[in-house]
């Protein structure tokens, strides 16, 4: 039987290594004045927050639900909120994978 913790981590590895291309959709889709670009930041925000908090990015969880929010009601045009909320998605994201590399190579030398 797999172990639970190894597939957190290997879902998470994905979902590390997918968010560059997620967050890059992100912010074309937040500098679009098109509804489609406002259905694509539901969408991808939506996606982020539904995973993130479970995988040990809380705080991108947050974000992302925090975007999702400021999207939700039918807005026909990209405010400066929506930009703003798109960029703390990345911050928390970066300074949660900065957190979790530092925790594993801290792992890694005490295992040693």
């Amino acid at each position: 039987m797999p172990d639970p913790n190894e597939i957190i981590a290997d879902i998470s590895r994905r979902f590390a290594a997918e968010m560059p291309q997620r967050l890059a959709a992100l912010r074309q889709a937040a500098a679009s004045p098109a509804p489609e670009a406002r259905a694509a930041l539901r969408r991808i925000a939506h996606d982020i927050a539904g995973l993130a908090g479970s995988i040990g990015f809380p705080r991108t969880g947050a974000a992302a639900s925090a975007l999702e929010s400021l999207v939700y009601p039918a807005r026909s045009e990209t405010t400066p909120d929506t930009q703003a909320a798109v960029e703390a998605i990345a911050r928390a994201f970066e300074e949660e994978q900065r957190a979790q590399s530092a925790a594993s190579t801290s792992a890694g030398h005490t295992a040693s």
